[in-house]
């Protein structure tokens, strides 16, 4: 797959768009007689047009005793892994970007930060990951579309409201740690990845919100996995990103159905499509997932 357009899926920072009523998101549930897990996928930026969702689809949160999230937006903790993700993103040794980068990429580096109104100066010492997912986060955002109205915020705020317990399947950090666990030369290719779309970032994701929002799974899974068999670099971001973290979530999320309880589990949409998706996951552990709608 291009590089570009996979990049900007490994954020899961999507946008929403308008859609018809009688449109909504898909919703699968596993049914045992010990719990009761509903799965729902999550577009983590959105617009008050995008709410309220269905009554199939809030009548599942509402008969949830748990709310579970990849991570809670909402935590305080959060603030204490984003320092640390800033204390720990400056280059080594006094290395800025132009030590890294082709004088071609830094011109491109350059344009993206004037577009977005930042000075060079305040991210030259910064790791390449770092500035990459930074501005792929501002490249899907605008007056209208806000990381605050996103699904998960959405019933993190329901949540807290209703005095609903909050579970995470992955930390702040653990994921903070995916990027810088990269190698100098995969941070790079990520950057300059994150530069080719930064200028067309809401067309990107505009094609994958809609078919989200009209639950077309089928649609939006050869969308966002219908190229992921290119070079070696591909497989290794579609791996780490994807595949095993979908491997360790699975396991937590079967871990629920021997509880008795019930949960509401929201993660980003791309968990949940193709081979190597939480709900083929969950399958292969002998759990039964239907598609409520």
């Amino acid at each position: 797959m291009k590089m570009k357009s996979y990049r900007s899926w490994l954020i899961m920072v999507l946008l929403s768009v308008s859609f018809s009523a009688a449109a909504e998101p898909t919703l699968w549930k596993i049914q045992t007689e010990k719990a009761d897990v509903y799965l729902f996928g999550s577009i983590h930026v959105g617009k008050k047009e995008m709410y309220p969702f269905s009554k199939t689809i809030n009548d599942a949160f509402n008969q949830s005793q748990h709310l579970v999230l990849e991570v809670d937006m909402l935590n305080p903790k959060i603030l204490v892994a984003v320092a640390s993700m800033y204390l720990n993103g400056t280059l080594p040794n006094k290395q800025t970007l132009e030590d890294l980068l082709t004088e071609d990429d830094m011109k491109k580096l350059q344009l993206a930060l004037k577009d977005f109104k930042i000075p060079y100066y305040s991210v030259k010492n910064l790791k390449p990951w770092l500035i990459g997912m930074n501005l792929q986060l501002l490249a899907f955002t605008s007056k209208d579309f806000k990381p605050e109205l996103g699904v998960d915020i959405h019933f993190a705020q329901r949540a807290l409201r209703s005095k609903k317990k909050v579970l995470e399947l992955e930390s702040a950090s653990e994921q903070f740690a995916y990027f810088d666990g990269l190698t100098m030369k995969q941070q790079i290719s990520f950057l300059i990845g994150s530069l080719e779309q930064a200028s067309n970032g809401q067309e990107i994701v505009t094609k994958m919100v809609a078919l989200w929002q009209q639950g077309k799974q089928k649609e939006f899974s050869d969308l966002i996995l219908g190229e992921m068999t290119g070079s070696e670099e591909d497989q290794f971001f579609y791996d780490i990103f994807l595949k095993n973290r979908n491997v360790k979530m699975a396991d937590k999320i079967a871990d629920f159905v021997e509880t008795g309880n019930s949960y509401f589990v929201v993660v980003g949409a791309a968990h949940y499509i193709g081979e190597d998706s939480i709900i083929e996951y969950l399958k292969k552990k002998g759990l039964e997932v239907k598609q409520v709608n």
